[in-house]
């Protein structure tokens, strides 16, 4: 790894990399854990999953989480749109009804076995139809009052003023409560005179930051130069990208079971040789949860690292096809 302290796997990522498709809903929830089993059979650091709307009503909520439970992720978030679902900056959202958005959180949180697994609440009613953000702000409330780990709101601009009214509308009845915001590069950046930085939004209270669509925006960036280069100069692209002073430096992976504890936790846990899987993922489980609980997540993952400070958060890292690329696809 790069020496981010979590991955992401989106729904949008998945659409567009698995099924060429746009988010849009034309995913599964067998597909979905599917491909998440495959990414933490290889990684060792926590994996939050996009689950969509959870797949259905509030019962067939409560298989989802079990079924994502079993993959070994550290945890998923839930959104609160109306079937068919669609990517969260895309226009013509709805959201489903207040109550019934609440009642399906509440039984996937019930449905969870392991305490530990994270389950995150997001909500699109700031753009939705009919949406706003008073509702977005009363809907963050109610998720948090049943009992979720997290809230996001899922903005449709990078505009501060937006970030700023909904922390500091949450964190008046509900200090403390960490939430997490979307770092998308489908927005416009280059047209924000003043983006908050990601120690600012740490600051107050957004202690997940998921910078979404950067890494497969590179990895499609790398891949169509590799090939432009392979049309007009034929073999020497090849030789080219073979060229050994070129590649990234070799590192050896991860052992089976061979786990590291977040530094500053105090909850570092030695290599276990067989079952290490199991203990992957429990060490994934209480490790976001400790990020959850307490401070932001820290940046620093040498072992024995500095503890974290009261406003580093950590990216999450968007992973496509169960290969870390880089920076997600859209939730």
């Amino acid at each position: 790894m790069v020496g981010l302290k979590s991955v992401y796997m989106s729904g949008y990522s998945c659409a567009v990399g698995y099924l060429a498709r746009a988010d849009l809903g034309f995913h599964t929830m067998a597909e979905m854990t599917t491909w998440a089993k495959s990414i933490t059979s290889v990684i060792d650091v926590p994996v939050i999953a996009d689950a969509d709307d959870g797949y259905g009503n509030a019962l067939l909520i409560m298989r989802t989480v079990e079924e994502f439970e079993k993959t070994g992720v550290a945890g998923i978030h839930l959104e609160d749109q109306r079937f068919p679902k669609r990517c969260g900056h895309l226009a013509g959202k709805y959201c489903l009804p207040m109550e019934e958005s609440v009642a399906k959180l509440k039984a996937a949180i019930d449905a969870r076995f392991d305490p530990d697994f994270v389950i995150m609440a997001r909500t699109d009613a700031i753009n939705a139809v009919g949406g706003s953000m008073e509702e977005a702000i009363e809907r963050g409330k109610r998720y948090a009052d049943v009992g979720a780990d997290l809230v996001w709101p899922e903005f449709p601009t990078p505009d501060r003023r937006d970030a700023e009214v909904y922390a500091e509308a949450m964190q008046k009845d509900f200090p403390g409560l960490p939430m997490a915001f979307n770092s998308s590069s489908s927005f416009k950046w280059t047209e924000v005179d003043n983006p908050m930085t990601f120690k600012e939004l740490g600051e107050i209270g957004y202690k997940f930051i998921f910078v979404t669509l950067g890494a497969i925006h590179a990895a499609m960036y790398g891949e169509w130069n590799f090939m432009k280069d392979l049309a007009e100069n034929q073999g020497q692209a090849q030789m080219r990208h073979a060229d050994p002073q070129e590649r990234t430096p070799h590192r050896e992976p991860p052992r089976y079971g061979q786990v590291r504890g977040l530094p500053g936790t105090g909850r570092e846990v030695p290599p276990q040789g067989d079952g290490g899987g199991r203990l992957q993922q429990h060490q994934r489980l209480w490790s976001l949860r400790l990020q959850c609980q307490g401070g932001p997540v820290t940046t620093d993952v040498s072992p024995g690292g500095r503890p974290p400070t009261e406003t580093e958060v950590s990216p999450i890292l968007h992973t496509q096809g169960g290969v870390s690329n880089g920076n997600d696809g859209q939730g």
